[in-house]
């Protein structure tokens, strides 16, 4: 099946789709150090409702991506769209803490619908032709690795000129437009496997130990990068006292790092071999590691360019050869890779709130480049 087949317009609306779920996932690392101005609380209480987004949108793929497979991803796709935003929407009248991080729990359980999800629907399109899927995935990823690039631009920018409950509001509102799209254009009838059970299918994925072994891995690049780069955007005000608007083009360089890094990560192992994986993982410790001891603001863009580059190699390696595993259930393998990442991303956010209370962000980034390394090191060796 070549794209032209598949349809232009539904490979743009999906791959749009994930810019945006993407892009309210990322936007909260540029809202969070407002948010906790708005509210009047310490960076390190605010952080939370990050984590009340990331653990449920984990915990839940572990559900989606088996009913997808079950019930049809499309029709998952649809459903978690319209929720999402909704949810989005919602978080911009939250009134404080704790009814903001309620309304990002419920739009984490939805987005889990999403993502994953979509990923799966487009590698099943060109399952039987592997270049046209490599390519139309390619393009996907493209966009979601946009979605993290572009959103605390988008997230500083709207926060500097009107006011943070803004970037929900637009995310939400964009995010509807396009699930409106989705439902009217994207084709129902996707294959589906009614006999599907959950039980049936986590006995095969647990049965399967080097897939385990391999998704593990990304339980640390989550715990890393998730659980760390939301309060990234605060070390950059406190350092350097820019404004947020400059506090977003920072952090756009780790998404545009996860954009080079999306594009080129076959060609580079290619060219390098397997050992790529392990100096990805020297180049994210020490890129994270330095971070905290080095307060100049062209460094830290660097750094952010640097460590996105190393997260979504990693990343990528990752995905692909775990799909390969079992590749008649690409929905249940991404739940799983989700599930990891998400969750070690929650705890993340939960742990360095923490660590915030008592020390300083040296330590929050030192750490999470140990993490980094872990990845690196536990991806070489279960995918050699």
């Amino acid at each position: 099946m070549t794209i032209s087949e598949y349809s232009e317009k539904k490979l743009f609306i999906l791959s749009l789709l994930l810019f945006l779920v993407q892009g309210d996932n990322y936007a909260s690392a540029a809202v969070v150090v407002e948010i906790a101005r708005d509210f009047n609380m310490h960076i390190s209480q605010a952080g939370l409702f990050v984590t009340a987004y990331l653990l449920p949108f984990g915990i839940f793929t572990l559900f989606f991506g088996p009913m997808a497979d079950k019930y049809g991803k499309a029709k998952v796709i649809s459903i978690g769209a319209f929720a999402v935003s909704i949810f989005c929407t919602l978080g911009g009248f939250a009134l404080g803490l704790v009814s903001l991080s309620l309304i990002r729990a419920v739009n984490g359980i939805f987005a889990a619908s999403i993502i994953p999800v979509t990923i799966s629907l487009i590698g099943e399109k060109f399952s039987y032709d592997p270049k046209a899927m490599q390519n139309a995935l390619g393009r996907a990823l493209g966009m979601l690795f946009m979605g993290a690039a572009a959103a605390p631009i988008i997230a500083g920018t709207l926060t500097y000129l009107v006011f943070w409950r803004m970037v929900y509001f637009a995310y939400g509102l964009a995010i509807f437009t396009t699930a409106i799209f989705i439902r009217k254009t994207l084709d129902k009838s996707n294959i589906v496997n009614s006999n599907l059970s959950l039980k049936s299918v986590y006995r095969e994925a647990f049965g399967n130990k080097r897939l385990i072994n391999l998704v593990s891995a990304e339980f640390f690049l989550g715990f890393s990068v998730l659980g760390s780069f939301m309060y990234s955007g605060d070390f950059v005000q406190e350092t350097t006292t820019f404004n947020i608007f400059w506090v977003g083009v920072a952090l756009t360089f780790f998404g545009l790092g996860t954009v080079i890094g999306g594009r080129h990560a076959a060609s580079i192992k290619e060219k390098v071999g397997p050992s790529i994986i392990i100096y990805a993982g020297v180049l994210g410790f020490l890129c994270w590691g330095l971070m905290g001891f080095i307060g100049i603001y062209y460094f830290m863009l660097v750094a952010f360019l640097g460590y996105g580059f190393s997260f979504i190699l990693l990343h990528t390696f990752i995905v692909t050869t775990a799909q390969n595993l079992i590749p008649d259930k690409k929905g249940l393998v991404m739940s799983l890779v989700s599930f990891n990442l998400f969750v070690g991303g929650g705890l993340g956010t939960l742990v360095n709130s923490y660590v915030l209370s008592f020390s300083d962000f040296m330590f929050v980034f030192f750490l999470a480049g140990i993490f980094i390394f872990t990845a690196g090191v536990l991806t070489y060796k279960f995918i050699n």
